[in-house]
């Protein structure tokens, strides 16, 4: 991964932990005060849930934002809703949703290490 990228995802990262540092019921990819779903109240109210999605919403802006080869955005989109479907699925179980965030920060990860390389 080039170094540029790699520090404008940690700046990304280490932004939103402080973020998630100083308001424990914040998550960065909806808004924790409209939270209605069993899955969003439980990453609401779990320190370590939102910092996961935390992470997980800047790297997947990071990696929406690069430039990508035609056909690339619809697979982005249909990743996102699989995501989504699968932290859904978890309800409140907290296990479950750590394990889904992780396995979806490691797909953003080597999708973005892989389109830096031009591999998508």
């Amino acid at each position: 991964m080039p170094r540029h990228l790699r520090s404008i995802i940690l700046a990304m990262t280490g932004a939103g932990a402080l973020l998630a540092a100083e308001h424990p019921a914040a998550a960065a990819s909806f808004d924790c005060n409209n939270a209605a779903s069993p899955n969003e109240i439980a990453i609401c109210g779990n320190r370590q849930l939102s910092e996961l999605d935390t992470e997980m919403a800047a790297l997947f802006y990071a990696y929406r934002t690069m430039p990508h080869l035609m056909g690339v955005r619809g697979m982005i989109q249909d990743e996102a809703r699989q995501f989504l479907y699968d932290r859904e699925a978890c309800g409140t179980g907290v296990v479950c949703l750590v394990n889904v965030y992780r396995q979806r920060i490691r797909q953003l990860k080597r999708a973005i290490a892989n389109s830096s390389r031009g591999g998508y």
